[in-house]
């Protein structure tokens, strides 16, 4: 029921369909945590701080948006919220 896409070059998206807006935020958390806790083949080169690292944003239809365009842009300002703030966390539009 979920679904998961590929925007942009290292973006994503998550779509959870039937997922009310406090539970997308524990699953967004959850996520961050699990990227943390885990160590990735090459991040100790590849990495500026040696850690694969993740930024979240989240955002809720119909609560943040009235259609899908706006959903996404609230969405992405959440997203960039979090990467002007340090990285490496999950903000809530």
């Amino acid at each position: 029921m979920d679904k998961l896409y590929r925007y942009g070059g290292e973006e994503f998206a998550i779509l959870c369909l039937e997922t009310a807006k406090s539970s997308a935020i524990v699953l967004a958390r959850r996520l961050q945590k699990i990227i943390n806790q885990t160590q990735f083949e090459g991040e100790e080169e590849s990495q500026p701080n040696k850690k694969v690292t993740v930024s979240i944003g989240v955002a809720s239809f119909p609560a943040d948006a009235s259609d899908k365009k706006t959903l996404i842009k609230n969405a992405d300002s959440a997203l960039y919220t979090a990467k002007q703030t340090g990285r490496n966390k999950v903000c809530v539009f």
